[in-house]
Formats: C-alpha cells, sequence, structure tokens
C-alpha cells in the first residue's frame, strides 16, 4: 500500500503495437461498368475509383507492399454477360509477383447451368509478403456466344477490393 498516493506510468509501455491499418490500407472499387473481352484474363481497377489509400502504396492498380510482414487482401465482383443464360464460367484473381506468381482465385463453371449475373469473392486470407511486391486484381468472363461481358461497377461498389497490413 501507498497510502493513496497515485503513481504516474509512461503510455509507451502499456500502449499497443503499430497501427498498420492507418499506414497500409487501401480500398478501390469500379465507379463505371468494366467491358471485358470475352475469355480473356483482364486486369481491373487501373482506372477506378479508388476510395482511400491510407499509406499511398495503392496507383493504377497495383498495390506495393510497403514493408515485409501479414496482410489480408478481399476481392469481390459482379461478373455480368448482359443476356439471360450466357455466363458459362468466369474467374477473378488477386495476383501477387512474389514466387514468380502466386495466385488467389474463385472460379465459377457453370456447366450446363448458364447464368447472366454471378457474384464472386476470394481472399488472399492472412499470407506473409515482403517489401516490393506487387498485387493486381484480374476478371475473367466466358460468355458462351462471345457476347460483351463486364463488371458492373454502375451501382457503387458492386466490384471492389481492398487490403492492409495485420501484423
Amino acid at each position: 500500500s501507498d497510502a493513496g498516493t497515485l503513481k504516474r506510468i509512461d503510455f509507451s509501455h502499456i500502449k499497443a503495437g503499430s497501427n498498420f491499418f492507418s499506414q497500409t490500407a487501401f480500398m478501390d472499387n469500379l465507379a463505371s461498368n468494366t467491358t471485358v473481352s470475352n475469355n480473356t484474363l483482364t486486369q481491373l481497377f487501373a482506372s477506378s475509383t479508388e476510395r482511400f489509400d491510407l499509406g499511398s502504396n495503392y496507383s493504377s492498380g497495383t498495390y506495393t507492399i510497403p514493408t515485409t510482414g501479414y496482410y489480408v487482401f478481399y476481392f469481390f465482383a459482379c461478373l455480368n454477360s448482359e443476356a439471360n443464360s450466357n455466363l458459362r464460367d468466369s474467374q477473378i484473381l488477386i495476383r501477387c509477383s512474389k514466387d514468380s506468381g502466386t495466385d488467389y482465385q474463385a472460379i465459377g463453371n457453370f456447366n450446363s447451368n448458364n447464368s447472366r449475373r454471378i457474384l464472386l469473392s476470394c481472399s488472399t486470407g492472412c499470407d506473409n509478403f515482403t517489401s516490393g511486391d506487387t498485387l493486381k486484381a484480374f476478371g475473367y468472363i466466358n460468355s458462351g456466344d462471345g457476347s460483351t461481358s463486364l463488371f458492373d461497377g454502375s451501382q457503387d461498389p458492386l466490384t471492389w477490393w481492398y487490403g492492409y497490413r495485420v501484423h
């Protein structure tokens, strides 16, 4: 007992670790529908609506890892063949430059149950990335008859991705 004497403590001894989110987080979404060529893997978000980029690590659809650590990236897309029962298969992926290209992907294959519109999502999970690694988001649509296909962006936000460092 200190007979009621108040003690002081230096905040630096009890504060939480670094706030990685405030230094690494970004979010981007398509501001309008983005037409893609049929059966062609296409980079998305090269010209889009950047929602925020807290560490200035994101530019023209490419995120560059600023410091080595564990990160999470998430990609959500609305794919549209613009014709009923015309969407045969599709794919979205987050591609990382490390190890000669690592893909984190979601694939939709509808076989004989073709659709018009589908929602897909994919994530890197919590993975270790090295300073200088780059990540980009891609999409692929097979519309069956080769007609126009697109990633919906007209109803903000239907197609978007984000990421940040967690540790």
